[in-house]
């Protein structure tokens, strides 16, 4: 019986290009599982086919056709089996040195912007997934560490950035994210307290929220009008009337505005229509504010021939807290001066003066007219008690004994009675200020001899 050698030839299948270059040590990573935020990306597993050849380099055995056979070996007559080569590609997520790419159907390596299962990835030139910042076209976008877009609000390095909520590409200028407005740079990193911009200041606070409102900064205050806008020069603030400086400032006291002078308080509102003593000045306003006069004397809140009128240490225009202790200034100048207590009159300290003569000149003092309890009308014998006119007639507010405060004028009628007989001014702390029998004076408390039963109390100033 005749051997026949059989040669056997292992061909593997054809291995794609892109696996060929990673090297065989790298085979193993197609079938390693994606990282964490990659890990639902499928993973095409490698396999390598197998096709066995067998060649013929010695004529086989044939079969009997008819009897014969033939032993001769003739190698034209060998086939060669050719077999259609079985492409291999990989596709999808693919980890490789720890870089994420993906491959397409086609097994190339995708670039650019890249869907996949509601996410959007960017893959550079190279197929390599990014991370952070990604620029592409001139507009910048942020990636996490997962490689996925983001959007809203992100903190790189310490800054915040804000990425549009549809697209994501990084936003700068004016932002408004619910009912709040920020401002981020040009290269998108928000903005903190003050910005110029279009020549107008804007605040925004540690958290980069525009402020509205006031605001006080250093020391000064500042106002911003509900666009964010820095207020300057004249602004209208819950019905009342501020001024700003060209730095934004608050400005108080005596101001200049197109030549014109005003006077404006810390709270709000401005001198018109009246008297302000400052500094041994007497000021005068007109009903716009403006300043109309300026004297460096004491004037007199209204003239009366023949009567005395005590000068204003305070006059209209003038805080309570002032008025209240230019009042109080000049009782103890009627006491120093040993004014004398007389009925139905109302002089010059040192002098004469009764309780409501006394109170009179007081107000006028403080820049109050107390008409028509007036020292003309005082002085006629029917009108003895102007105190009840005082009471009764001239425009204060009453208010509760337990109530009263420095400034309050007290009013007291006779034991046992509803008939008001005196005035004194109170000074706190139980104590008053008043003309008595037999002068001016300080030395008797609210309630006792000689004057226990009060009446009421009236506030001239507030």
């Amino acid at each position: 019986m005749k051997m026949i050698r059989v040669k056997k030839y292992l061909i593997l299948g054809v291995i794609p290009a892109a696996i060929l270059s990673l090297g065989m040590n790298d085979l193993s990573a197609y079938a390693a599982a994606p990282a964490e935020g990659i890990a639902d990306h499928p993973v095409s597993v490698l396999t390598v086919g197998t096709n066995v050849i067998r060649e013929n380099d010695e004529p086989d055995v044939q079969k009997d056709t008819g009897g014969e056979k033939d032993t001769d070996t003739d190698p034209e007559e060998n086939k060669e089996e050719n077999k259609e080569e079985k492409k291999e590609t990989v596709t999808g997520w693919v980890k490789k040195k720890d870089q994420w790419f993906f491959f397409d159907k086609d097994g190339a390596p995708h670039t650019g912007w890249l869907d996949h299962k509601k996410n959007r990835y960017f893959m550079d030139e190279q197929g390599q997934m990014c991370t952070g910042w990604v620029s592409d076209n001139g507009r910048w976008y942020y990636m996490d560490q997962e490689g996925r877009l983001t959007t809203g609000w992100v903190k790189s390095k310490g800054k915040w950035y804000f990425l549009d909520q549809k697209s994501g590409v990084m936003q700068t200028g004016w932002l408004k994210d619910g009912d709040t407005w920020y401002f981020l740079r040009d290269d998108g990193s928000m903005k903190k307290g003050w910005l110029n911009r279009k020549d107008k200041w804007y605040f925004l606070d540690s958290t980069g929220a525009m402020k509205t409102g006031w605001k006080k900064y250093d020391g000064q205050w500042y106002h911003l009008k509900s666009d964010g806008a820095m207020n300057v020069g004249w602004g209208y603030i819950g019905k009342k009337w501020y001024f700003f400086d060209t730095d934004g400032a608050q400005k108080t006291g005596f101001i200049e505005s197109k030549d014109k002078k005003y006077y404006t308080y810390e709270n709000g509102g401005y001198a018109k229509d009246g008297w302000l003593v400052k500094e041994g000045h007497s000021y005068h306003f007109d009903s716009d504010g403006v300043l109309d006069k300026d004297s460096t004397k004491a004037e007199a809140l209204v003239s009366m021939p023949g009567y005395y009128i005590s000068p204003m240490y305070a006059g209209q225009l003038n805080t309570p807290e002032e008025r209240i202790e230019a009042m109080i200034k000049r009782a103890y100048e009627y006491k120093n001066a040993g004014t004398t207590y007389s009925i139905c009159k109302s002089q010059e300290p040192g002098r004469y003066a009764d309780c409501s003569g006394l109170v009179m000149q007081c107000l006028y003092a403080a820049g109050f007219d107390p008409a028509p309890a007036t020292p003309k009308h005082h002085a006629l014998p029917e009108n003895e008690y102007d105190s009840r006119t005082l009471f009764k007639y001239v425009k204060m507010r009453h208010v509760s004994i337990r109530d009263m405060k420095r400034g309050d004028l007290v009013f007291y009628n006779k034991p046992g009675t509803n008939v008001i007989i005196h005035v004194a001014i109170y000074l706190g702390n139980n104590r008053v200020i008043e003309s008595w029998p037999p002068a001016v004076t300080d030395r008797y408390s609210l309630s006792s001899y000689p004057h226990t039963s009060i009446y009421g109390v009236a506030r001239p100033f507030e």
